[in-house]
């Protein structure tokens, strides 16, 4: 009758709709997050991660351009991107060529995170960037957290949350660490063999911190 489609207008009305979007690791994260609210009537994730996807190769996949059909079909309440894993390669600028995180790089990755996130800004849509983990190989460590820095940074301009998920990871001398506690704090397995994905357990962990921010924005 009547009273109950008003009813079921009301409650989805009231859902929340988490958008994640972003490379392999927002993948793990939107999967731990799906499983985190499957009980709930008041949030609801979808998943537009593209696993291959970063912010560097725009002719692979240029998600300041796909961004607006995925807000149109989700219609989110808040957004989640994780991103940054795959985009430690040469930036194409024009016909110049820019290697990775030298000063010119920098400044068009930093670039394209502020034209994202000045989009949802304008929508009035909270956005929340989710930073690295630290990774096994050191090298390559090392260059997630300047991608970081980056992203912190950009995230304090536009106004969107960061959250800084690297000591969470990392052991007591901010090391690579695969083993560290889970969300119960129990000392489990949190990375996988290659050092560099989450394990189900990892991802939780993971999901957990980037919880708090979500019913932030909600509340």
């Amino acid at each position: 009758d009547d009273a109950v489609q008003e009813e079921a207008v009301e409650t989805l009305a009231d859902a929340l709709t988490v958008l994640v979007f972003g490379d392999f690791m927002a993948s793990g994260l939107a999967e731990a997050l799906t499983d985190d609210y499957a009980q709930s009537d008041d949030v609801s994730v979808v998943d537009a991660t593209n696993g291959s996807s970063g912010l560097v190769r725009s002719d692979f996949y240029d998600w300041p351009k796909e961004i607006g059909g995925i807000l149109d079909g989700a219609r989110p309440a808040v957004v989640v991107m994780m991103i940054g894993a795959n985009d430690r390669q040469p930036l194409t600028l024009g016909a110049e060529t820019v290697e990775p995180l030298a000063p010119r790089w920098r400044e068009a990755y930093a670039a394209r995170i502020e034209a994202i996130a000045a989009a949802f800004k304008e929508k009035g849509i909270p956005f929340i960037l989710v930073g690295l983990p630290v990774m096994k190989a050191e090298r390559f460590s090392a260059d997630m957290e300047q991608i970081n820095e980056i992203v912190g940074n950009e995230a304090g301009k536009t106004g969107a949350a960061f959250v800084d998920i690297w000591d969470k990871f990392a052991d007591e001398h901010g090391q690579y660490s695969a083993f560290g506690p889970d969300v119960n704090g129990e000392i489990v397995k949190l990375r996988s063999a290659d050092g560099v994905h989450f394990t189900d357990a990892g991802a939780r962990k993971l999901a957990h911190f980037v919880e708090g921010e979500i019913k932030h924005a909600y509340d």
